[in-house]
């Protein structure tokens, strides 16, 4: 696999023959040269019914230009766990809410993501970011483009994305939540929130501002028909905590 330059695989669930886990990830760490890895619609027969042995080893690839992963949260955060991507690369990862195999899939953004993530360095460098969050679906994206002062940046993205397969559950720690969890320290300059009604008002100011000090373009939008905007008192608030205002 030393060779390989552009690997591209779609719907192969490893069932007929049985592919493992262990093996799919372990064919990864075999191809350091890898400019474009896409695997859609790709599993393995024991994916999230086994729990695999703690490994050290990891590959940069230092080549990589585009990587797309479209599986279940099991296999593709063993997979971001030993691969080291460049930031300057494009980042799909897609999973649905719960596989039709099992119910140990992802519930929330973070859950397609291990917990070192030392691997994406992106997830420190973006400075623009846009969460998406109504039924069924969720997504976050992030990159580093141009900042306000018109200053080009690097062109790394990273795109994650969650389709509901069950009802949705309206749940704080989905959505927003994640953003804060995943994004950490970032430079971000601008960020755009779409989402429902009742997660606006439960956007976490004081955490958000306090987090991103670079923050100056933030812009949340609400779904219709919910019953109006939310209440801005607490995002001015945390704007200036010594304001008494009763502004909505």
């Amino acid at each position: 696999f030393k060779q390989l330059r552009t690997l591209k695989v779609d719907t192969c669930l490893g069932i007929k023959p049985r592919l493992k886990t262990t093996t799919l990830v372990n064919s990864l760490l075999e191809m350091p040269h890898i400019e474009v890895l896409e695997l859609h619609e790709v599993s393995a027969h024991d994916a999230g019914l086994v729990t695999l042995p703690p490994s050290r080893d990891t590959v940069a690839l230092d080549n990589l230009r585009k990587l797309a992963l479209q599986t279940e949260s099991p296999i593709m955060c063993e997979i971001l766990s030993r691969i080291v991507i460049p930031s300057a690369a494009e980042v799909s990862l897609k999973s649905p809410t719960v596989s039709p195999r099992y119910e140990a899939d992802a519930h929330c953004l973070r859950d397609l993501l291990p917990a070192d993530r030392n691997g994406l360095p992106i997830l420190s460098c973006v400075t623009r970011a846009r969460v998406v969050s109504y039924a069924p679906q969720q997504t976050l994206y992030g990159d580093m483009g141009r900042d306000l002062d018109g200053s080009a940046s690097q062109s790394g993205y990273i795109h994650l994305s969650l389709t509901g397969m069950i009802a949705f559950v309206e749940d704080e720690g989905m959505g927003l939540g994640d953003f804060l969890d995943i994004f950490p320290n970032a430079p971000l300059q601008v960020l755009d929130l779409e989402c429902t009604r009742r997660r606006a008002a439960g956007i976490d100011s004081p955490s958000l501002f306090a987090l991103f000090p670079d923050l100056r373009s933030l812009r949340i939008k609400v779904a219709r028909g919910e019953g109006g905007p939310p209440s801005m008192k607490t995002l001015f608030a945390a704007l200036d905590p010594d304001s008494q205002s009763d502004a909505t």
